[in-house]
């Protein structure tokens, strides 16, 4: 046993060397930070922990020693691993060693002793735990590790960094062992991070071959379609030996300059350089790269092949940069002969995961091949997983996905997967997101460990009281989730697909929920602790208040109809929009508050808006199937457009839409598919009604699989045609007739108003 207070007061010393380097300075100093809080030294005005520097000769007193000091040689410490991120944790003639491999590693064996030896927590970027001690004793075990996966992401915030009050998240990324790129970096006195170069980390096609720039003169460096050259939603036409030669001249040229900004801040040197297909369809068909996809199998055969010339031709200049990719959508699946690089990573996108059911349900046997078949084909790879829904509304529902990401992650480690990287969306309400994070962040280090003592850990760490009820709720949903006989995917799931949000099931949740609240109100008078637990509730408020706007409402009334609706949408969605205000007061960085605020009455109120009645039924689809999205479910442009409530329209709400003159109800099918694009000019609008709403065709649709439709000029109507059942595997030569309910609400000289309430989908029977 090694005790380092007596009486609270230290017998050990901080260690460092006297030329220590940045992150090891600041590991002493988080070591100091957190030892005198433990034992009160921070409240007091006498000096707690000493951080001293090493002298001529080996110190006389009891010592932490952090990093690479004389000390630690002299003892002929050293730490072994091939990860430049291993650790080791030891001591010799009573004096403690932390260091690492590297600075990066000698923080990481700080951060694990104050965690795993002395129980400090960071459950989010505002909340940690520390433990208080009399006295600090720790064992003399020797402990080291290394992180199972090379390069750990998870961007937690996504785009809305820039407004979270403490603007530190490097510091909290870095505590919890993350690495990678991340909208707010590590910087290099906390360990610096594995970069991505210029000119960013995804979709790169056009960030490296702009349209605007080179599509007049170089027109033929772009895919071709339907026998025309893409100016814009396509790709490259990889196969273009003259393209090549000149992206290889960029690519080069772009590692030059990221490692000189590398340099100019003491940064390590970005080790990756993204080269991946745009976020769309418009891949080329030209005749050689048609061959290549014919014999391959699929449209990873020309971009593998395209990667492999790029990374020959860097690997002497620079053998120590990777090139990344991406097999997603369209390249998902692996060239049948083609094998990438050494020097090439390919970041494996599970888009198709059934995220509800473990990975080896039947439902996931797809994305088990792809992983089996991509081991094959590289020897580096990335496990790139989406932990949130990301259908449009905000969608942020009960959506109990960790197991399934645990499992994916120890087969990605049997399989040769070198790093990970994950989505996880809304940091307020998004479905316990904070939850989800920590426990994502222990997963990406060590996916071994057991799930549900992570859950149940953080759960009773952070949630109080009220931990095991939110632990109730959590394993209720998956045990419900995964019975479900649907699938349920990140992108394209369908909201029927939802088997496991029952009316009965919200009335359960919403029950739980209340106690857990109710129990932390009587047992605590922390308006923050209160706050986690109502924030924690908020997709299940969510869930109630629009999936009401869906289907639940007919089906409750079919199933009971003598039953009033049992919940009141109203009073639900006011507390939603408060708990968000509230969390907004802590979470929120005070210049972007107000503007918080709004948007969660405007993303909420169009939900309590929507009558709640059987929508009708037009004369010329009588007796057809028909999918209805209501303008509620719009994602619409703020400057030109606004939802508003419509007592005259048949779903009570509206997108007002202004015009400087009357347009042409142009479209098209956005596709995420490799099928061609479909577009059209719909019916006249010279005649539109000023007083009742009326129906106006479109056109004929005939693929909508994952499809984003498209209406008026600018796209002032955009409908995300994956929240019903539309496409069917099996019968893929189906088409749909598409038709907008509109109206017009007023016309000026200079300006036209039209209210669209709701798009109307039907399948045409052949």
């Amino acid at each position: 046993m090694i005790r380092l207070t007596l009486n609270g007061v230290p017998k050990y010393q901080i260690l460092l060397a006297r030329t220590a380097p940045a992150a090891e300075i600041e590991a002493a100093g988080e070591l100091k930070y957190y030892l005198d809080r433990m034992v009160g030294r921070d409240r007091q005005p006498t000096e707690g922990f000493k951080i001293i520097r090493e002298g001529l000769s080996l110190p006389k007193v009891p010592v932490i020693s952090i990093g690479a000091t004389n000390l630690a040689r002299h003892e002929q410490i050293e730490v072994t691993g091939k990860s430049k991120e291993s650790w080791l944790r030891t001591n010799a003639r009573g004096n403690l060693f932390l260091l690492g491999v590297t600075s990066r590693a000698t923080l990481y064996a700080v951060w694990h002793f104050l965690e795993d030896e002395l129980g400090v927590r960071w459950w989010t970027p505002f909340v940690d735990s520390v433990p208080e001690y009399k006295d600090l004793d720790v064992d003399s075990n020797e402990r080291s590790g290394a992180p199972a996966f090379v390069t750990r992401t998870l961007t937690s915030f996504y785009h809305v960094d820039r407004r979270v009050r403490q603007m530190d998240l490097g510091r909290f990324y870095a505590r919890n062992r993350v690495n990678g790129f991340l909208f707010n970096p590590i910087p290099p006195h906390l360990g610096g991070y594995n970069s991505y170069g210029l000119p960013g980390n995804v979709h790169t096609f056009y960030p490296y071959i702009d349209p605007e720039k080179y599509f007049k003169e170089h027109s033929k460096w772009f895919a071709l379609v339907d026998g025309k050259r893409l100016e814009k939603e396509g790709q490259l036409d990889l196969m273009n030996p003259e393209l090549r030669q000149f992206f290889l001249e960029l690519l080069k040229e772009n590692i030059r300059s990221s490692h000189q900004a590398d340099v100019a801040v003491n940064r390590d040197k970005s080790i990756y350089f993204d080269i991946s297909a745009n976020d769309h369809a418009g891949f080329d068909e030209g005749p050689q790269s048609a061959e290549l996809v014919a014999r391959e199998g699929g449209e990873a055969g020309p971009l593998l092949d395209f990667l492999n010339y790029l990374a020959d031709g860097i690997k002497d200049e620079f053998p120590e940069v990777v090139l990344t990719t991406l097999a997603y959508k369209e390249t998902l699946e692996p060239p049948k002969t083609i094998c990438a690089r050494d020097n090439v990573m390919i970041k494996f996108c599970d888009m198709r995961s059934s995220l509800v059911h473990p990975i080896d349900h039947p439902f996931n046997q797809f994305i088990l091949n792809l992983i089996e078949k991509w081991s094959k084909h590289a020897s580096r790879l990335e496990v790139y997983f989406y932990a949130s829904h990301f259908v449009y509304p905000r969608s942020s529902f009960p959506f109990p996905v960790l197991k399934n990401i645990a499992q994916e992650l120890i087969l990605g480690t049997s399989k040769g997967f070198d790093s990970v990287q994950g989505e996880l969306w809304e940091p307020i309400v998004g479905d316990l997101v904070d939850m989800k994070r920590w426990v994502l962040f222990k997963l990406m280090e060590n996916p071994h460990q057991d799930l549900d003592a992570l859950i149940a850990e953080f759960c009773h760490g952070y949630y109080g009281v009220a931990g095991d009820i939110v632990i109730q709720i959590y394993a209720e949903t998956a045990k419900k989730a995964a019975a479900g006989k649907k699938p349920v995917s990140a992108f394209d799931a369908n909201f029927s697909n939802l088997e496991y949000l029952t009316i009965e099931f919200l009335q359960t949740l919403d029950k739980l929920w209340a106690q857990a609240i109710e129990l932390t109100e009587k047992n605590t008078s922390d308006p923050r602790l209160i706050i986690r637990i109502k924030q924690a509730r908020m997709s299940t408020d969510w869930a109630i208040v629009f999936f009401t706007n869906w289907n639940f409402y007919e089906k409750w009334s079919r199933k009971y109809p003598d039953k009033p609706y049992p919940f009141n949408r109203d009073a639900i969605a006011g507390r939603y929009i408060a708990t968000w205000q509230e969390a907004n007061r802590w979470q929120i960085a005070p210049s972007y508050i107000l503007e918080e605020d709004q948007r969660a009455i405007n993303e909420v109120m169009p939900s309590v808006w929507r009558k709640l009645a059987k929508l009708s039924v037009p004369q010329f689809l009588m007796g057809r199937k028909i999918y209805n999205y209501t303008a509620d479910s719009f994602l619409l442009p703020k400057s030109k457009v606004t939802l508003i409530p419509d007592s005259t329209s048949d779903s009570g709400v509206a997108a007002q839409i202004t015009f400087t003159s009357l347009p042409a109800l142009t479209w098209n099918i956005f596709g995420l598919s490799n099928k061609h694009t479909p577009s059209g000019v719909g019916e006249n609008l010279d005649n539109l009604s000023s007083k009742d709403y009326e129906w106006k065709k479109l056109g004929v649709c005939s693929t909508v699989e994952r499809a984003l439709l498209r209406a008026f000029p600018d796209d002032l109507v955009l409908v995300m045609l994956n929240n019903h059942p539309l496409f069917d595997a099996q019968h893929q030569d189906k088409e749909f007739e598409l038709y907008l309910h509109l109206k017009l609400e007023s016309e000026k000289a200079k300006e036209v108003i039209i209210l669209v309430d709701r798009l109307a989908v039907s399948p045409v029977d052949k």
